[in-house]
């Protein structure tokens, strides 16, 4: 079970308590099963962080689920009791983590209508991705090179330090059948892009809109990250480009002492 839950839109006795609830996973849920059952949890959401704390996991009889906190939303991702509370929180922070990597402003949208259009639309095709990948919650794929691949993995690193030259460019990562390469990303960036994979998935991220013409095969993504990641970016970049550099060094040294030992001895 998976659903989003927004106050601003039931705040007067007069109001529909249906409209706060934007998104509701399974859809054949009946109205009155979705209204009971997100407004106990929601009920004792806002009890808990009034007098205690926020709850991360909330364990009912039919159920427990995961609360995160989405802007004005909340996001409640459920299962079944007999599943453990690390999978379940695994879950919760990798679907919440593609919505704000992705689609952190979507809920600033104030149109009720529009709103549950845009959620509709955007977690269901994540939800359907999820369930297709079978290792969603693993570790991140990296492409292994022989003894012999040294040379590849210093030109990709290369080749990254190149792109950080020019203006604005503030990291990337290279992949090969969706498998990492090198990254300057942090882990859970690095992981949440694989996962999504967008070079070969159609998600429904913002598309960064231009007059200009973008070569085939090539898509330019709008996505937000925190102050954070920002700064471990940079810091990686730094320590990726000293690596480049100790790494063509020792690559010198090591052709001209080849060259020294091929010279004739006289």
């Amino acid at each position: 079970i998976v659903f989003i839950y927004d106050p601003r839109f039931c705040t007067t006795e007069a109001d529909d308590p249906q409209n706060s609830i934007l998104y509701f996973h399974p859809p054949w849920v009946s109205s009155s099963q979705k209204l009971a059952l997100s407004g106990q949890l929601m009920g004792i959401v806002k009890f808990s962080s009034s007098v205690f704390s926020t709850p991360s996991v909330l364990a009912l009889r039919s159920g427990k689920f995961a609360i995160r906190h989405f802007g004005s939303s909340t996001l409640c991702v459920g299962t079944d009791r007999n599943i453990p509370d690390s999978i379940l929180q695994n879950r919760a922070d990798t679907l919440y983590n593609i919505l704000v990597t992705y689609h952190y402003n979507i809920t600033e949208i104030s149109d009720h209508k529009i709103l549950c259009e845009q959620l509709n639309t955007v977690i269901s095709s994540y939800l359907s991705l999820l369930l297709v990948s079978s290792n969603m919650f693993s570790t991140t794929a990296v492409l292994k090179f022989p003894k012999s691949g040294g040379n590849i993995l210093l030109e990709a690193m290369q080749i990254l330090e190149s792109m950080q030259e020019k203006n604005k460019v503030l990291g990337g990562m290279l992949l090969h059948q969706n498998k990492i390469v090198v990254t300057q990303f942090g882990f859970e960036l690095t992981k949440l892009i694989q996962l999504t994979n967008p070079f070969n998935n159609k998600i429904p991220a913002e598309n960064v809109k231009g007059s200009f013409h973008l070569p085939l095969g090539t898509q330019l993504l709008y996505i937000f990250m925190d102050r954070e990641q920002v700064l471990q970016i940079r810091k990686t970049a730094t320590s990726l480009k000293q690596s480049v550099k100790k790494a063509s060094k020792w690559r010198q040294k090591n052709k001209m002492a080849d060259k020294l030992q091929d010279c004739p001895k006289k």
